[in-house]
């Protein structure tokens, strides 16, 4: 990114006033003075100082959320408040979906090639949730989750789930794991087997879990760790 472009968005003045205080010296990328506005530099990782205080924008962002009940993962809705809204910053949007009563992880971002490389099927991305059913699971109900059940999408299509990862912490409770991410499909399935999800959490999302601390609507940025892992995880490139 150019430096004026930079820097009009970091101090949120015009492109001509960033050139003019780039000029005058005020302007220093990793200690060094910078006096060209056509200057370019990586937003994500150069130190970017103007009148010797670290600038903090950058391109690109990521946010992890703990999503409530009664919340949609879209940026707008008429009825409902929405992910975004609780975020507060319209230029972001949901990686993926929950439906409205699942709690749990969501990635927001404002990269729209990782958003598609995250979500492609081609990705094989696994989902992790924390279930509550209404009946005890049996070991027959398991191995069926385990093998792959005929179920609907979300175009009320036949469609068999590709053999989904199962960990019981009680009869009725634990953790399963899907690769897919099909209409209320983690419900469809139980269903198919005669039971019924009473409470369900997504926990992590290619094996970034969500952070334990936290709260319901609490979130918080990804670090650049966790942002890269992503990145990985999708063999996504630049």
């Amino acid at each position: 990114m150019r430096l004026d472009n930079y820097l009009s968005k970091a101090i949120n003045v015009t492109r001509k006033k960033a050139r003019e205080l780039i000029k005058s010296g005020k302007v220093s990328v990793e200690g060094h003075i910078v006096l060209k506005p056509d200057y370019h530099i990586d937003e994500n990782d150069d130190k970017v100082y103007f009148e010797n205080k670290l600038l903090s924008y950058r391109k690109f962002k990521y946010i992890m959320i703990n999503k409530p009940q009664g919340v949609v993962s879209a940026v707008t809705d008429r009825k409902y408040k929405t992910i975004v809204d609780l975020v507060g910053d319209d230029t972001l949007f949901p990686v993926g979906r929950l439906d409205i009563d699942t709690e749990g992880l969501i990635i927001l971002t404002n990269n729209g090639r990782l958003s598609h490389f995250l979500t492609s099927p081609k990705s094989n991305i696994w989902k992790g949730y924390y279930f509550e059913v209404a009946s005890p699971l049996t070991e027959e109900n398991a191995n069926a989750l385990k093998k792959g059940v005929e179920i609907l999408d979300g175009k009320n299509k036949p469609f068999i789930t590709k053999p989904a990862k199962l960990k019981l912490i009680s009869e009725n409770k634990g953790i399963v794991e899907i690769v897919e991410g099909k209409f209320h499909q983690v419900k469809r399935m139980f269903e198919k087997i005669g039971n019924k999800v009473i409470y369900l959490k997504r926990i992590h999302f290619g094996g970034l879990f969500l952070d334990d601390s936290l709260n319901l609507g609490d979130f918080r940025e990804l670090t650049d760790d966790e942002v890269e892992y992503l990145k990985k995880i999708c063999n996504f490139k630049e």
